[in-house]
C-alpha cells in the first residue's frame, strides 16, 4: 500500500504528467495532499487555495481516528 502511494502521490513524478485516470486516483491518496502542502510551503505560494490540501489530511485523520476508537471500544467491551 505504501509503495504505490509514494509512486502515485506526486513525490517523484509530477501529477500533471500522468494520465487523467492516475491523477483522479491520486486524489484519493492522503499523501498527495500532504505533498501539495509541502510544495506550497517550500515555494512560498501557500494561499487560500491550500484549504483543499489542508482539509484532506484532516479528513483522513478524523475518519481513521473514529474508526480506531470504535474498534478499540468494541474490543475492550468484550
Amino acid at each position: 500500500i505504501v509503495a504505490p502511494m509514494f509512486l502515485f502521490s506526486g513525490i517523484f513524478f509530477p501529477l500533471e504528467q500522468m494520465p487523467a485516470w492516475v491523477q483522479s486516483g491520486a486524489q484519493a491518496l492522503p499523501l498527495t495532499h500532504v505533498v501539495a502542502l509541502a510544495r506550497g510551503l517550500v515555494r512560498g505560494s501557500l494561499g487560500f487555495d491550500a484549504m483543499v490540501p489542508l482539509g484532506a489530511p484532516l479528513a483522513f485523520t478524523t475518519v481513521a481516528g473514529v474508526a480506531a476508537v470504535t474498534l478499540l471500544a468494541r474490543r475492550l467491551a468484550v
